[in-house]
């Protein structure tokens, strides 16, 4: 690993800081990656890895987001350098780890929605828009992990079924709401 250069102000520590968490963190999913492959681990021990690394993903990205805003801010060349090299570094990392994890997600999503809109299963009022919040997240994680264009082209199909079950649902709760515009 490259020598960390001085940090002389205060977005340069930032900056070092969010790196240095960034690399705890991707730590963390690699540990929670093994018990998922440990093929002795209890079901209830994989749903809660599983879990655990859907989170520290999503808290990875967001570190990552912000590891790249730092960089715009009051760094030297030296540390803008190391933290795009770094951070390529963990987004290659996080891509290998968390993709099929986001389209697990993504199948869920659409599987709940279609449930609801082809096989008449009973939903929560107002449940398209949380899965709507749902598919934004994962648009954001693809975004995070370098875009679609990353993505196989199964995946990425995977995730457009997603958002088109999503889109189904709106419409089918906007036939089907029981409040009245008064207006």
């Amino acid at each position: 690993m490259a020598k960390i250069p001085h940090a002389d102000t205060a977005a340069e520590r930032q900056a070092l800081l969010v790196l240095e968490t960034a690399y705890e963190v991707a730590g963390g999913i690699e540990k929670r990656r093994a018990t998922l492959g440990k093929s002795d681990a209890s079901d209830e021990a994989r749903r809660q890895a599983k879990q655990e690394l859907i989170e520290a993903s999503e808290r990875l990205i967001n570190l990552l987001v912000l590891a790249s805003r730092r960089m715009a801010s009051d760094v030297s060349a030296e540390i803008a350098d190391l933290v795009r090299s770094r951070t390529e570094e963990l987004r290659l990392r996080l891509l290998a780890a968390g993709m099929g994890l986001v389209t697990d997600r993504a199948e869920k999503v659409k599987n709940r929605a279609l449930s609801i809109v082809d096989g008449g299963a009973a939903s929560p009022l107002g449940l398209a828009p949380r899965l709507a919040e749902i598919m934004s997240s994962i648009e954001a994680t693809v975004g995070a992990l370098g875009g679609p264009s990353v993505l196989p082209e199964e995946d990425r199909a995977k995730i457009e079924e997603a958002r088109t079950a999503v889109a189904r649902l709106a419409v089918f709760e906007d036939g089907t709401g029981i409040l009245v515009d008064l207006s």
